[in-house]
């Protein structure tokens, strides 16, 4: 009976200190997004499933585009969706703060046949 409860602690412990550890690393390392409009299409499709780095921009800034003429407020960002004629994008809702930005994709892993890094 000693030896079940021990056996029980022991696993429970474990669990524990899993979860407080899966929870640290999603807060500030890498967090899973489920991608739920079209609006990067052909780079990101609805449904894909990523990881994101979220510790890059705590070291450096998001990368600006030169391409487009738009002028955004100081600490934010005019962002376009790689779909333009079906994004919701800066065009709609304005300039997203810097510190709206989560992280940036490292790779899709699901759907599998979609599986890889993201440029």
């Amino acid at each position: 009976m000693v030896n079940k409860k021990k056996i029980i602690v022991e696993n429970l412990k474990s669990l524990v200190i899993a979860f407080i550890l899966a929870m640290f690393i999603r807060t500030f390392f890498v967090q899973a997004f489920k991608i739920p409009s079209s609006s990067m299409y052909p780079t990101l499709q609805v449904g894909d499933r990523l990881m994101a780095n979220k510790l890059v921009y705590k070291f450096r800034e998001p990368e600006r585009g030169a391409e487009f003429p738009a002028k955004s407020p100081p600490d934010s960002y005019y962002v376009l969706g790689d779909n333009s004629i079906n994004s919701k994008d800066s065009r709609y809702w304005a300039c997203v703060p810097r510190k709206n930005f989560i992280g940036k994709p490292i790779f899709i892993y699901w759907p599998l046949k979609r599986i890889r890094i993201v440029r």
